[in-house]
């Protein structure tokens, strides 16, 4: 007998220190009390016999005391990797401690893919999606876990654990308003490494699956990996972004006020607001009827006109003790506003590739002398708080959310056109963010940016 446990168990390629050591080694999830009753026990049988126990009978108690004390985890005196999951109230926490963080570069690929998807042409996005379905796309992030770090995913009901592909995968219903998406972990342990993917509401629970089936991880050199994020940075950054722009902030220009910005290289540019136009059809120049990602719920018909649609209003919840809850229905009025602006390079200096990025559209409510990007109610189906901007003319001739208009030569001016829909005002005042230099900030008052205060009717 002996000689049959020394020959399949694998405990007894262990030194007797290796043995003393794994006896010694228990999980931390037991109490203070539990841990020394057990050791003291261990050690008086085994100290007392020490001289009569032969290796394999001393490999037998290790691996008892690996069956009964730590069930379901790996060896506990090399133990590198241990992700654990739990739910409290509505979200979902995946803990993942990693004792040993490499420096190793990866790229995630996907073989499984929809109809119609393309990659995103942001690098510093991991993002696929059907440009004509607003709804119909993943993104995702890769993470290096160090240390003990925690993932949270909000909103959600319950969670699926599987093994998708020799992973484990957290599969994470999530809801948003009257609909439903997923939020998927998955576990790449020999990499050391965790994907979260985010999916669109138009993307079933089996598409997401065989998307996780037809993902991998391939080592790669810095300069082609994905780009990486420490686990808890989203969350911190998260926590820092200010949600509140000053109403004295001097850098807020009423329409019809002209201000100047400086481009990356210094160079000086004078944007002169020219003319509004609000109304309720969108001009044929826009063309958005057959534009599914500015144009959600086909609210603009062929003809241009912008039709009423059916909504529901819903407070957002914390996401941990109380999740989204709806208000009330209601009817909401879309409009579309057009605004024309005059652009004057004033340096001695010809400006190449000129353009005006982001051109980005901001519904804020005014508090107390604050304008608040406030989410806590939001409309269902879904908009979020920085609304489409489409720009004429176009690099390419064609729409796009960035004003490229070529080149400016010295002191020469040119005319742009903005135009954008306001899907559900409320109480909401339009702000367009001008940041020409593309330096961007989290911070709403940064002297980065320039705020043009917009009709709202």
């Amino acid at each position: 007998m002996n000689h049959k446990l020394e020959h399949e168990s694998p405990l007894n390629s262990l030194t007797e220190q290796q043995l003393d050591e794994m006896i010694n080694a228990l999980d931390s999830s037991y109490s203070a009390d539990n841990q020394n009753r057990i050791k003291r026990n261990l050690q008086q049988k085994i100290h007392s016999k020490r001289r009569r126990f032969s290796r394999p009978i001393k490999a037998l108690i290790a691996a008892a005391i690996l069956l009964v004390v730590l069930p379901g985890t790996a060896l506990a005196a090399n133990k590198i990797w241990e992700a654990v999951t739990h739910r409290d109230g509505f979200l979902t926490t995946l803990i993942v401690k990693n004792n040993n963080a490499d420096n190793k570069h990866y790229q995630v690929k996907f073989s499984y893919l929809l109809n119609n998807w393309t990659k995103s042409k942001n690098s510093e996005e991991i993002s696929y999606g059907d440009p004509q379905k607003v709804e119909s796309y993943f993104s995702a992030l890769l993470y290096r876990p160090k240390d003990e770090t925690k993932i949270e995913i909000p909103n959600s009901k319950q969670f699926d654990q599987k093994l998708i592909n020799g992973h484990t995968v957290y599969l994470v219903p999530k809801h948003r308003g009257n609909e439903q998406l997923f939020e998927a972990l998955v576990l790449f342990e020999k990499e050391q490494r965790v994907v979260q993917l985010f999916f669109g509401s138009e993307v079933s629970k089996e598409e997401a699956e065989k998307i996780i089936t037809g993902m991998s991880l391939t080592p790669a050199a810095a300069g082609q990996a994905a780009p990486e994020i420490a686990l808890d940075q989203l969350y911190q950054q998260a926590r820092k972004i200010p949600s509140i722009l000053q109403a004295n902030n001097p850098r807020i220009k009423d329409f019809k006020t002209t201000f100047t910005q400086q481009d990356s290289k210094n160079s000086t540019v004078r944007i002169e607001p020219l003319a509004v136009n609000i109304s309720k059809t969108v001009p044929a120049k826009f063309d958005l009827s057959k534009d599914a990602a500015i144009n959600p719920d086909k609210m603009v018909a062929s003809d241009g006109n912008l039709t009423p649609f059916e909504g529901e209003l819903y407070r957002r919840g914390d996401g941990k003790k109380t999740i989204d809850h709806k208000i009330k229905s209601l009817t909401i009025q879309p409009y579309f506003c057009e605004i024309k602006l005059k652009v004057t390079n004033d340096s001695t200096e010809n400006i190449e590739k000129f353009g005006i990025n982001p051109p980005n559209l901001k519904l804020l409510k005014s508090v107390d002398q604050q304008f608040v990007l406030d989410e806590s109610v939001y409309s269902s189906p879904y908009q979020g708080f920085a609304e489409p901007v489409i720009a004429l003319p176009h690099g390419s001739g064609e729409h796009d959310y960035f004003t490229n208009i070529g080149s400016l030569k010295a002191h020469e001016s040119k005319i742009i056109t903005y135009g954008y829909l306001v899907i559900n005002p409320q109480d909401y005042k339009p702000f367009l963010q001008f940041d020409i230099a593309g330096r961007g900030s989290d911070d709403l008052n940064s002297p980065n940016y320039d705020w043009l205060r917009l009709p709202l009717k």
